[in-house]
């Protein structure tokens, strides 16, 4: 299976050459060495696509183009203006565009690559190798760890840029009149969140008729209304208690310093937040 571009009198065809035996008569092996030769292949086609974008918005505009990929490619209106945006960051990016050309970088490491870029310096070649065996969930932390380790501030600098970035929206869908909710937080605020909704979600979970359940997203959809609309008292009348948040820190038993702090999924804090933070809330000591 490849990927395949033919001359000038067909530029207008990318081509994929498929196996003729049918998927059905394949052996084990052979299905194995057909998948992986399409993520090969849907790499090579992010990264031929995402040239293409970037040169014709040079020529054309974003706008221009962002209005092509939602007209021609059925893109959403957000992934088309992150197609575009990506596509132009990833310039600066010349090695990595070519780990996706030659099938080896998956876009969505790429596009994290592309906006760390944005964020601060970064060393390309220091994550190439992580961004080639890596999962895109892995090599997101991989690349927070990465950019705090190298922050003058201990990362307090990236945490206000994510904060200033925060976003909400709430709007109508007119083709069924239901309300959709939008959101975008920075790591802190965005860990309390789900801290809240999980509590929520697993307190209404236990009042449900184990017969007649809701589904997650239903669940999720009623604690996030509760939790918005009306402000519950605890079972002793008093305002109930917020959600905890887990916070992780090493203490260094010989400057008596608290070192790389993290969330429980491993995203790190700055140790000035981790400070403001305790002083808020309890303290449980733990080993290990």
């Amino acid at each position: 299976m490849e990927t395949t571009a033919v001359g000038r009198r067909v530029a207008d065809q990318v081509r994929v050459v498929l196996p003729t035996l049918p998927v059905g008569d394949a052996t084990s092996s052979q299905l194995q060495d057909w998948l992986k030769a399409t993520f090969r292949a849907e790499n090579q086609i992010a990264g031929f696509r995402t040239g293409i974008l970037a040169e014709l918005t040079r020529r054309k505009g974003v706008h221009i183009v962002e209005n092509n990929l939602r007209e021609k490619g059925l893109r959403p209106r957000r992934k088309a203006r992150s197609e575009v945006e990506t596509a132009v960051e990833l310039e600066e990016l010349p090695k990595t565009s070519e780990g996706m050309l030659d099938g080896e970088i998956p876009y969505e490491n790429a596009r994290i690559l592309a906006k760390a870029s944005q964020e601060g310096e970064i060393d390309e070649e220091d994550l190439l190798g992580k961004a080639r065996t890596q999962s895109p969930d892995r090599f997101a932390g991989t690349v927070r760890k990465y950019v705090q380790e190298r922050s003058e501030d201990d990362g307090m600098s990236r945490l206000e840029r994510q904060r200033c970035q925060r976003f909400a929206k709430i709007n109508t869908d007119h083709t069924d009149g239901m309300m959709v909710l939008y959101g975008r937080f920075d790591p802190i605020t965005g860990a309390l969140i789900e801290t809240a909704l999980s509590q929520k979600m697993n307190e209404l979970w236990r009042d449900e008729d184990p017969r007649a359940r809701c589904s997650p997203g239903q669940r999720m959809a009623d604690a996030l209304a509760q939790l918005v609309t009306r402000e519950e008292p605890g079972e002793d009348g008093k305002p109930s208690r917020g959600p905890r948040l887990l916070l992780i820190a090493d203490y260094d038993v010989i400057s008596r310093e608290l070192r790389n702090g993290r969330l429980g999924d491993g995203t790190p804090i700055p140790t000035e937040k981790i400070r403001d933070l305790a002083c808020q809330s309890e303290i449980l000591p733990a080993i290990f």
